[in-house]
C-alpha cells in the first residue's frame, strides 16, 4: 500500500504543481456539454498523472474524466487495482480564477476503495482517506463522518 499511496501522492503534488503555477493565466476552454467544460490545464494534468500511474503500476486500470469520457466503459476484473482520476475538480471555478478547485485521485480493487487523495493547490491542503477510516465511519458514522465532511468531502455508502 505504502508504494501506491507515495506514486499517487508524488502525481496529484505535481498536478497540484501546475496548478497552482496557471490558475491565475488565461484558459484555453472547451464545452464537453450544455454547461460542462474542460480546459487544455485538465487535460494536461491527467496526461501528466496517467503516464505516472501507467509507468509504476502498468497494470493498473485508470479511468480518468476526460480521457474515459467517450469511452464505453465496462466493469473492470474484480482483481485489478482501478484508479479513478478527476484532474481539476471544479473546472468551471478554475477557469474563471475562482480558487476554489482540487485534484482528486482514488485507488480501489473490486468493490472496495483502499484509500483517495484530494488536494487544493490554492490553500496547500490534502485530505486523505484509507481503507481504516472508511472502515471506521461504518462504526463510528456520528463522529468520523463529522470529521470526514468537515474536511471537504463526504464519504457514504
Amino acid at each position: 500500500m505504502e508504494a501506491f499511496e507515495r506514486v499517487a501522492r508524488a502525481a496529484v503534488d505535481e498536478a497540484s504543481a501546475m496548478l497552482q503555477a496557471t490558475w491565475r493565466d488565461a484558459k484555453t476552454v472547451e464545452h464537453k456539454g450544455a454547461v460542462d467544460i474542460v480546459t487544455d490545464t485538465d487535460r494536461a494534468i491527467e496526461a501528466a498523472i496517467i503516464a505516472r500511474l501507467h509507468h509504476a503500476f502498468p497494470d493498473h486500470v485508470v479511468i480518468a474524466e476526460e480521457s474515459s469520457e467517450l469511452s464505453t466503459l465496462t466493469a473492470p476484473p474484480s482483481d485489478r487495482h482501478v484508479w479513478y482520476l478527476d484532474p481539476l475538480d471544479g473546472t468551471t471555478n478554475f477557469a474563471h480564477a475562482y480558487p476554489q478547485f482540487a485534484v482528486s485521485l482514488a485507488l480501489g480493487i473490486g468493490d472496495q476503495l483502499l484509500f483517495g487523495i484530494v488536494h487544493d493547490p490554492v490553500r496547500d491542503r490534502v485530505v486523505g482517506a484509507a481503507q481504516r477510516l472508511l472502515r471506521a465511519v461504518g462504526r463510528h458514522h456520528h463522529h468520523d463522518s463529522f470529521a470526514v465532511e468537515h474536511a471537504g468531502f463526504y464519504i457514504g455508502a
